[in-house]
């Protein structure tokens, strides 16, 4: 059997990295999944920080300057200093049980609220949008630690 050929891409179709626009190699997928996964080198140190945002003086590197969703999104897939408690809210906010009777749903909701409003106010909380927006999130963290109080405390037992 002859080899398979790979037909010639003309010179206007080739990329600066070497692929053409109508797929991606696989080298080229690589090097977009590294930058991702690559910190971005504008890291902050907290003096460089909004003051709404200075409130642990003890982390002094590793800040995300502020950013849109997309930013606040992509940086699921890279170290900063809140990446410990965006990562650690994930598991407690699967879906575990299976009975979702009443007492078993307060208790579901209960338990997996303060992760959830955690996460979101964590993974947002330098979102270009200024304070005000910065204090909603931080309300909604408060706020799924007051359901986890009430429907733990009030139908728990």
């Amino acid at each position: 059997m002859a080899p398979d050929t790979v037909p010639a891409v003309p010179a206007a179709e080739v990329q600066p990295d070497g692929g053409s626009p109508a797929s991606e190699s696989p080298a080229t997928l690589v090097t977009q999944v590294q930058r991702m996964l690559t910190p971005p080198a504008d890291l902050l140190e907290w003096k460089d920080m909004p003051q709404h945002l200075q409130f642990n003086p003890y982390v002094l590197t590793g800040y995300r300057p502020l950013q849109g969703v997309k930013g606040c999104l992509s940086s699921l897939f890279y170290v900063h200093n809140e990446t410990i408690n965006i990562l650690t809210h994930v598991p407690a906010m699967m879906p575990w049980e299976k009975d979702y009777r009443f007492l078993s749903w307060c208790h579901l909701v209960g338990s997996v609220a303060p992760w959830c409003g955690s996460f979101v106010y964590h993974l947002f909380m330098n979102l270009e949008n200024g304070e005000g927006i910065y204090y909603r999130l931080l309300q909604l963290d408060m706020l799924g630690i007051w359901i986890s109080q009430s429907f733990v405390r009030d139908f728990g037992d």
